[in-house]
């Protein structure tokens, strides 16, 4: 009977059919074969009836040569959504991931980049060799696939093209891990057996459009290496009204409270700083954002701050942003800091919080989305950041449980 009502229920609100996608790159010229040319046939339609059977209109892939740039293709041809994510720079993408096929692989990447409902970058920066945007691209991947099945009250599925092998950093293996501990499991379709009845492989010697290595990976010392940190600004709304005898007092019990919540964190923060009232930390995981935010936020919401002759209370403003940031040894500061657009993302976000709250961007919302317990959030609103930043979607943090209406 139940199932009967699920059927009714469903049959009056269709889903979706949300669908992330993960695969194999065609093969290097040379290389052994786990993906040549000549299985792109079969591929194709192993592909098509997957999409087919999980009846999918909505989809969440990169855009590397192979795999992907087909499953694009496939969802365009169903008249589906099509949502593009990119680790760094397209120039770049296209060097490191798409020309090395040769073909036609970089019009038809333009093609399925050109069609698609939206495009997101992790970084509009360049590769710079760190395999650590191609994760971090596919942990925003999968968030992103699993916040628009969260509006839709729909689970969403991963299909993916797969040898079995562990693979490489950012591979599949890796993806494909991550959501059988968050989700439910994937569709495979098994590269080995499409491999074996693909028609004889015929020996292609090496192409004119093989990447140049000195493009992807340089040696160059002015280079900074960028490492994925999760960035948090705070600033307390009223100090401006406290009363000038009152300062010393407020920092003494301000800052004491920041490094009362920092000893109780799993991890000590990667970089911290503070200026009167303004406080920025940087973190290595974005689980340690999270509760610091939430816990400064609460300090000041909840907290007694008569005694500093603010009958009213005080509030702070919090704001958090993910994203792979430069990392300097600062000579004033006597440590290593943290810089790039990112930092200046999550700083632009700040001024426009609501007192009281922790507004957080939507690349933070995604990774939320995918294996983060204990938290949760709310759409804010498109809104124009500070300083003539962009508009960005913002979203505001709590924890899971917590009632809007309280």
């Amino acid at each position: 009977e139940d199932e009967e009502i699920r059927e009714k229920i469903q049959g009056a609100f269709p889903t979706l059919g949300i669908v992330a996608f993960s695969g194999h790159v065609l093969d290097r010229p040379g290389s052994d074969p786990r993906f040549p040319p000549e299985a792109e046939e079969m591929a194709k339609l192993k592909i098509e009836s997957a999409l087919e059977e999980m009846d999918a209109s909505c989809g969440y892939s990169s855009a590397a040569c192979g795999t992907d740039i087909i499953f694009l293709e496939s969802m365009i041809d169903r008249g589906a959504e099509t949502h593009v994510f990119l680790p760094f720079a397209k120039e770049e993408f296209i060097e490191t991931s798409v020309r090395r096929a040769g073909g036609n692989w970089v019009a038809r990447f333009e093609s399925v980049l050109d069609q698609a409902t939206s495009i997101h970058y992790v970084t509009k920066d360049g590769y710079n060799g760190e395999d650590t945007l191609y994760t971090f691209c596919n942990d925003v991947l999968l968030g992103f696939a699993a916040m628009r099945g969260r509006g839709m009250d729909e689970d969403p599925r991963l299909l993916v093209f797969w040898d079995g092998q562990p693979g490489a950093e950012g591979g599949t293996g890796e993806l494909v891990k991550k959501w059988k501990k968050n989700f439910n499991e994937p569709l495979i379709i098994d590269a080995k057996q499409v491999l074996q009845a693909t028609p004889k492989i015929k020996e292609s010697p090496g192409h004119g459009g093989e990447t140049n290595p000195a493009f992807v990976i340089t040696d160059d010392p002015k280079v900074l290496p960028r490492t994925i940190k999760t960035m948090l600004f705070a600033d307390v709304e009223g100090f401006s009204r406290l009363d000038e005898t009152m300062t010393p007092y407020f920092v003494e019990k301000f800052l004491g409270g920041i490094s009362e919540i920092i000893g109780r964190l799993t991890s000590t923060p990667a970089f911290v700083n503070t200026w009167g009232d303004s406080f920025f930390a940087v973190f290595d995981k974005l689980e340690d954002g999270l509760e610091l935010a939430l816990e400064l936020r609460d300090y000041f919401s909840k907290g007694d701050w008569t005694e500093l002759g603010m009958m009213e209370g005080m509030e702070v403003r919090i704001s958090m942003h993910a994203g792979p940031a430069y990392e300097k040894f600062d000579p004033i500061l006597g440590k290593l800091n943290f810089f790039g657009s990112h930092v200046n993302q999550a700083a632009r976000i700040e001024p426009i919080v609501l007192p009281g709250s922790v507004f957080v961007s939507e690349t933070v919302a995604a990774l939320l989305s995918f294996g983060h317990d204990g938290f949760d959030f709310e759409y804010v609103g498109h809104l124009e950041l500070a300083k003539d930043f962009g508009s960005y979607p913002i979203y505001i943090l709590q924890r899971t449980g917590y009632r809007y209406d309280d």
